[in-house]
């Protein structure tokens, strides 16, 4: 004869401390939703920089006279105050070199939201220079 069902044999199956499941799901969405937020102004901020950099970006006269073309490397630190430090070329023809260096030194000081990453941050742009024909 199987033993009938108490009410203390029930609660002793009940899990002690539990969260509702739906409380957790919620975390995690705002959790993703943040990170995507944190992503896409990341990336705005790495265009809106692209943009600065090359718009002060000069073609030199010895390279435009020769039709030369060409792209270079550049990396260098942004600064938790919006300052530049340690711009160095990378890869690239020398004769683009000191331009692409001018033009990330014009394009600073800038406005940092320092939420968007920790400072100072490293960045590694190529800066593309073509005669327009």
């Amino acid at each position: 004869n199987p033993k009938p069902f108490e009410t203390e044999d029930i609660k002793e199956l009940e899990p002690k401390d539990t969260k509702p499941i739906n409380k957790v799901e919620q975390i995690d969405n705002k959790n993703i939703i943040d990170s995507k937020k944190i992503i896409a102004k990341q990336n705005m901020f790495i265009s809106k920089l692209r943009k600065r950099i090359d718009q002060n970006k000069s073609y030199p006269n010895s390279a435009r006279r020769r039709a030369i073309n060409g792209t270079t490397k550049v990396k260098f630190n942004i600064l938790a105050d919006g300052n530049v430090e340690n711009i160095e070329v990378i890869s690239g023809k020398s004769i683009f070199k000191r331009s692409a260096i001018e033009a990330i030194k014009r394009s600073f000081p800038i406005k940092i939201d320092k939420e968007l990453f920790s400072f100072p941050k490293e960045f590694a742009i190529t800066l593309v220079y073509s005669l327009k024909s």
